[in-house]
């Protein structure tokens, strides 16, 4: 399955499953690439992955060796890999669009890149839902969440969102993209079953568990009308909007063509374009959240990030462990003299 369709610059187009599926469309598409928008696009392009990934590997570093390993930062992490493997496929995507000498050579290299590129993308997205789907439940269930969640939580449903990912994107591109085998039924069926995860499944979870969180977090008893809300919980509302906004259309393109044959609404260009500032402004938004405004004083973004990622002020987030066995000890006693008035009565 090619995951961006666009006329190369010069030679013979490489059909990887669709540009022959938009042979009546491919005038309009003729008059789009010879736009001066779309060569400003792919000139932009690149300046945005070397951008984000710069953004992105200064996140990893921190995170890796600088902070200590808590469930949010898990999945920051591989989020932060998924960003960066996207955008540093994406920009020699770019590039190759932008006029290359060796265009022919590079078949092979393109459709390497367009697998990892799709596979990160879907995992982004997955990562997304599974943290904000966690933050939902942090929020709902703060005690099962202090006293019952299992340690290794994060770790696991990152590595199985990075394998199913993985085996979708490799099916979809087995059944898609020989020549000829775009409109065929497995084709279909695989496209289906892909949007099914994608539109269906993660996209309404991610939604559903971000504006839960905050509705929860703003309507809260146990905030005070002068404390903010977490940190950590701004970031996620934050990064959940910008992938809403600057990454969805790609995959929603994705969808009407292979279920609906129905062409693209906004041109290439700028779905390109939308998905690599999507994937740029995480590290953006941790270092916006985690600022202390006004003071006039300058901190290491170490302790930046820190204060970004910190769960200590947040409902539901760890605590140490004399505040979880006062919260259980408190739990039973209640329960306990639940029971004893009802015997009494």
């Amino acid at each position: 399955m090619d995951f961006y369709n666009k006329s190369w610059g010069s030679g013979e187009t490489p059909d990887y499953g669709m540009d022959s599926a938009r042979n009546s469309s491919g005038a309009q598409e003729g008059a789009w690439e010879s736009t001066g928008l779309s060569f400003v696009f792919d000139l932009l392009i690149p300046f945005i992955c070397l951008a984000g990934l710069a953004g992105n590997g200064l996140v990893l570093w921190i995170l890796i060796f600088r902070l200590p390993r808590t469930p949010f930062t898990v999945y920051i992490l591989h989020l932060a890999v998924a960003d960066s493997c996207f955008l540093l496929c994406q920009g020699p995507v770019s590039l190759v669009y932008f006029g290359s000498p060796w265009t022919d050579q590079l078949d092979h290299v393109f459709s390497l890149l367009q697998v990892v590129t799709f596979i990160t993308y879907v995992s982004g997205l997955g990562l997304l839902t599974a943290v904000s789907v966690e933050r939902c439940l942090s929020v709902l269930f703060p005690l099962w969440y202090r006293c019952h969640r299992p340690k290794q939580l994060s770790a696991i449903v990152c590595a199985l969102l990075w394998a199913l990912s993985a085996l979708l994107c490799i099916l979809a591109t087995h059944f898609c993209s020989p020549v000829g085998l775009h409109g065929s039924k497995e084709c279909i069926r695989m496209a289906w079953g892909l949007s099914t995860v994608f539109l269906l499944i993660f996209t309404p979870l991610m939604v559903l568990s971000s504006a839960t969180v905050f509705v929860r977090i703003q309507w809260s008893p146990w905030r005070s009308l002068r404390s903010p809300p977490a940190k950590l919980y701004v970031v996620i509302l934050a990064a959940v909007l910008v992938f809403l906004i600057c990454a969805l259309p790609l995959g929603i393109d994705r969808f009407l063509f292979y279920c609906f044959r129905v062409d693209q609404p906004l041109s290439y260009g700028t779905m390109e374009l939308l998905a690599c500032v999507g994937s740029s402004a995480n590290p953006v938004i941790y270092l916006l959240v985690g600022c202390r405004w006004g003071r006039g004083s300058r901190e290491p973004l170490t302790r930046v990030l820190q204060r970004t990622f910190s769960e200590a002020s947040a409902p539901g987030g760890p605590r140490g462990p004399g505040e979880v066995g006062e919260l259980s000890r408190r739990a039973s006693s209640t329960g306990g003299g639940q029971l004893r008035g009802s015997s009494r009565e």
